[in-house]
């Protein structure tokens, strides 16, 4: 069942954990963020994106709501570095798995609310 994938996927960015993120994607796998028009493409690339976050978010708060074996609801808060500022971002994510229960493909689209 996907879910426990899914599941994964959270625990796996909840701990910045680039190891387990290498276990649940697959080789060529693509990370969309849709609301950016902006494309991953294939788990190195996939891996500098999160280890980018990692630097920058710092004491993330991150709750998710799977919908279906393939959508899931989500909303995270944590000190954006970067930014200098509190972000909460809420959103939604369409996974695609391969035969083998791996992610093949991730769609994400959130909205961002900065907190002052």
């Amino acid at each position: 069942m996907n879910r426990d994938k899914i599941d994964l996927y959270f625990k796996a960015w909840k701990e910045y954990d680039v190891t387990l993120l290498r276990e649940i994607f697959t080789n060529e796998a693509n990370y969309i963020i849709e609301n950016k028009n902006q494309t991953f493409e294939g788990i190195e690339e996939i891996s500098r994106y999160w280890l980018r976050n990692k630097a920058r978010q710092n004491n993330i708060k991150l709750e998710w709501k799977t919908n279906t074996d393939n959508d899931v609801s989500f909303r995270a808060q944590f000190w954006d570095s970067e930014e200098c500022e509190l972000q909460e971002i809420v959103g939604d994510i369409h996974f695609i798995f391969d035969a083998n229960g791996r992610i093949d493909e991730l769609r994400e689209y959130y909205s961002k609310i900065v907190h002052v």
